[in-house]
């Protein structure tokens, strides 16, 4: 099976930890609870004390701090226990290594990060090799809320000893290191009308054809407004009406039709204040004459953007000596980086596996990234 970090990621990934909000009928709903364990007591087998920390509903953050030398800074390495639902895959988590990949759910996202992570901190400790002081972090709910980073960041900001110098959030990247991310907000939208029988369609108003007016409206925001704004590695910002709902019946007129919309912003806007631009450039429009109710946003992340700082040269560098080249990007989706580095750690997104796998039918790694990772992680905390 190879290196003990490939020996791993196969453990992890036959260990479900699949999001209870996300997880079909027939997968348990107790979310993060093994993995977590797994993961406390391969860290305690090495004599590395763990903090558990309650999140929600029994799932726990999994914290461990190994003490580098005196003065050295603090790397933070930070990875998501949970996972999307493994519906749709045919051996979710039955871990498959064949020509060079390890498939499974949660291979790439991220159970890969961890594994390379854990093997890293755990050789290096047993070793004595370890001179920066590591803070390893589990956390639970990303894929939903990312409840375990905004539990976690609130108990950082309490901490003694100060924030750490670089926090490395694992994400599928390929292992180009990304310093910046978008947000987003999601949020409905709702049109409404008059129900009647559809024998008699006059007689009622139906609240499809007024979304049907709104709907374009959502498409030219994005290319004539959204298009404008421009960042050099995220690009524009996006926006897209996802998921329609409208009608009960099919001899009634609707009176109520509602759609879900995904807006990922840039770093430099506001959220709130972006999902507020949106709902006046529609109810500006001629065309919206009637009522229209925005809900308020249902799950907001600003984004992140962190500067060029000494912590992330020094990664950038280990990156290009061990692949022979480093890349430094932005990625469009969001992650945990955000909230650490809303309270001013520098915060990077970096990871093996690509995000075009991440919660696909075929999820998987290329094993020759999850070494090079592990090498570049060890490499970092052993490096004065």
């Amino acid at each position: 099976m190879g290196s003990d970090t490939i020996r791993m990621l196969c453990e992890l990934i036959e260990i479900p930890s699949v999001n209870p909000q996300l997880a079909s009928p027939s997968e348990p709903k107790t979310g993060e609870v093994l993995l977590s364990e797994y993961i406390a007591q391969k860290l305690e087998a090495v004599g590395i004390s763990v903090i558990r920390q309650p999140v929600v509903d029994g799932r726990e953050n999994i914290i461990a701090l190994v003490e580098g030398r005196s003065g050295s800074e603090t790397i933070m390495l930070c990875a998501h226990m949970d996972t999307v639902s493994g519906e749709g895959m045919r051996l979710p988590f039955t871990p498959i290594v064949k020509e060079g990949k390890v498939y499974g759910r949660g291979a790439c996202d991220t159970k890969a990060s961890i594994a390379a992570m854990l093997t890293s901190i755990m050789k290096s400790t047993t070793t004595g090799r370890i001179k920066k002081t590591v803070m390893f972090a589990a956390t639970v709910d990303e894929e939903y809320t990312a409840t375990g980073a905004v539990v976690l960041r609130d108990w950082l900001k309490e901490q003694k000893f100060g924030l750490p110098n670089l926090c490395i959030v694992g994400e599928p990247t390929e292992l180009k290191v990304a310093t910046a991310h978008k947000g987003f907000i999601r949020f409905h939208i709702r049109t409404f009308g008059k129900s009647a029988h559809s024998s008699q369609p006059h007689m009622g108003i139906n609240a499809i054809y007024r979304m049907a007016k709104l709907i374009p409206l959502i498409e030219k925001y994005s290319n004539e407004v959204l298009a404008n704004l421009r960042h050099p590695t995220l690009g524009a910002p996006t926006i897209s009406a996802n998921v329609i709902k409208g009608g009960h019946a099919p001899n009634v007129i609707p009176d109520v039709c509602e759609i879900f919309v995904d807006y990922r912003t840039l770093p430099s806007q506001d959220p709130m204040d972006a999902w507020k631009k949106l709902k006046e450039y529609i109810m500006a429009s001629p065309d919206i004459d009637f009522q229209v109710e925005f809900e308020q946003p249902e799950i907001i992340d600003s984004g992140m953007e962190t500067p060029d700082v000494p912590s992330v040269a020094t990664l950038i560098k280990l990156v290009k000596e061990v692949l022979g080249e480093a890349q430094r990007v932005g990625v469009p989706y969001s992650t945990d980086a955000s909230k650490f580095a809303s309270i001013g750690i520098p915060s990077v997104v970096f990871g093996p596996g690509s995000i075009a796998q991440a919660h696909s039918s075929e999820e998987f790694v290329e094993v020759e990234q999850v070494e090079a990772y592990a090498s570049i992680i060890e490499r970092l905390i052993g490096d004065e």
